[in-house]
């Protein structure tokens, strides 16, 4: 491709994403997964990475600055990005490092007003001390994000089913996130003091006969009432605002699923012509520009965001795939396009030497 092309591509695309909702960034943090869902668009599953023989079971931290880097970088060339999402594998499977990608990620996405969203199959749900830490880490940036758009999103589907607890299963996980929202879960309060009504005493939970927890351990006949403590009544007061389930695949059926394997048909099949969408996965190679498995990967979290994108739209536009081809599609183009992304990283420098790239079009 000559050099005036590429601008022309890269100029186009540039406006286009102005012009359009902006840019979406996401971070598969791990693909790994305690789950193994027959719709997974990654075939996700438990030691994915070490059975595909993958460097990184987790991002590591300098390659999510990296990509938030790669982010600012995409803000100065005057493009919106609109939300990033960090999702998996199941991300919070090691809740330390899901800790410090959220932190890391939540304060970039505040300081640039980008909304922040996690997907997570909920696995937590069936400890009560791991629903807790897990809700900790989330809360504070959640509770103060003002966008209204619900920043945790809890799979809940038939796939996902059959990896819980049946109290989670068939819908229940709605009625059960309620539950918690409301404080009326038993799992979660735990007795504080009891107060005997009848003698006027009061006792801590150690003082409590273990054999007949009801009974006043002085008087022995008195009516004993209970002060409970439930670390999810502070963490879920504004919970409405940002914690639900994403129910959208629960009615689909099992049967159509894509040539990939990785996806089902639906309403929602279709490709992301735009080019708008960059999927990292954990060592920061760019996954596929399609979710339904077009094994389109170019370049990674060190290239030029633009020319990412740019090369997604191009590979898009010209070779107009579809689920039936587009395996080998994207292969064939790769192997034709081998120098694809540095002559799109020249014509980026040359653009934006020539003043090409307005920042006050950002959306911000």
């Amino acid at each position: 491709m000559d050099q005036l092309t590429a601008r022309n591509i890269v100029e186009d695309h540039a406006h286009l994403l102005r012009d359009d909702s902006g840019v979406s960034i996401i971070l598969l943090t791990t693909l790994n997964c305690n789950f193994k869902c027959r719709h997974c668009l990654y075939a996700c599953e438990p030691k994915y990475a070490q059975k595909n023989g993958l460097e990184n079971i987790l991002m590591p931290f300098d390659v999510v600055r990296a990509i938030l880097n790669g982010a600012e970088r995409l803000m100065d060339l005057g493009i919106h990005v609109s939300n990033i999402d960090i999702v998996g594998g199941e991300p919070t499977l090691n809740m330390s490092h899901f800790e410090r990608v959220w932190q890391i990620v939540s304060e970039f996405c505040d300081k640039h007003s980008i909304h922040l969203h996690m997907t997570t199959n909920g696995w937590w749900l069936k400890d009560p001390a791991m629903t807790v830490r897990f809700l900790k880490i989330v809360e504070p940036y959640a509770s103060t994000e003002d966008f209204g758009m619900g920043v945790v999103r809890i799979s809940n589907d038939k796939y996902h089913d059959p990896y819980r607890p049946a109290k989670l299963q068939d819908g229940k996980l709605v009625h059960y996130l309620n539950m918690l929202k409301e404080g009326y879960a038993d799992d979660f309060a735990t007795v504080v003091e009891a107060h005997c009504v009848d003698c006027g005493e009061w006792f801590e939970p150690e003082e409590l006969d273990s054999n007949n927890h009801d009974e006043c351990p002085k008087c022995q006949d008195g009516y004993l009432e209970f002060e409970y403590d439930n670390p999810l009544w502070g963490l879920l007061a504004s919970a409405d605002d940002w914690l639900y389930t994403q129910d959208w695949k629960r009615n689909s059926s099992p049967d159509l699923l894509t040539p990939t394997g990785r996806c089902h048909f639906g309403n929602n099949t279709r490709c992301y012509e735009s080019g708008n969408i960059l999927s990292f996965n954990p060592d920061g190679v760019l996954q596929d520009i399609c979710c339904r498995g077009s094994d389109f990967r170019i370049g990674n979290y060190q290239n030029e965001f633009l020319a990412l994108l740019s090369a997604a739209s191009h590979y898009l536009t010209t070779v107009k795939p579809n689920c039936l081809v587009c395996l080998g599609d994207a292969q064939e183009f790769i192997e034709e396009n081998n120098n694809l992304l540095e002559v799109f990283e020249e014509a980026i420098i040359w653009l934006e030497n020539e003043g090409r790239f307005e920042k006050e079009m950002c959306h911000v």
